[in-house]
């Protein structure tokens, strides 16, 4: 990935923020800080847990599943570009 193209995907994240309600953040904040502390718990070597398993509804949603479902308009690219940037 270049500067550039890093730089442009930061715009389209800083974009895609301000148009998010307060309480939007809110739950995302909260979010991010259950993942972080489920990923501690689970430990480095057990990270599959925290994927989605589509044979298994009971298994939670992984990071973008959760963003396209929480924002309808985000797609599966853009949802990827923002983890991977932020590494969850």
């Amino acid at each position: 990935m270049t500067s550039q193209q890093r730089n442009l995907d930061q715009e389209k994240h800083d974009e895609w923020l301000r148009k998010q309600s307060a309480n939007d953040i809110r739950q995302l904040v909260d979010n991010l800080g259950n993942l972080m502390r489920q990923k501690d718990k689970l430990g480095a070597g057990n990270d599959k847990r925290l994927k989605a398993n589509s044979n298994d509804p009971s298994e939670p949603l992984d990071a973008i599943d959760r963003a396209m479902q929480k924002h309808p308009g985000l797609t599966r690219e853009e949802a990827q570009a923002i983890v991977d940037a932020f590494g969850f």
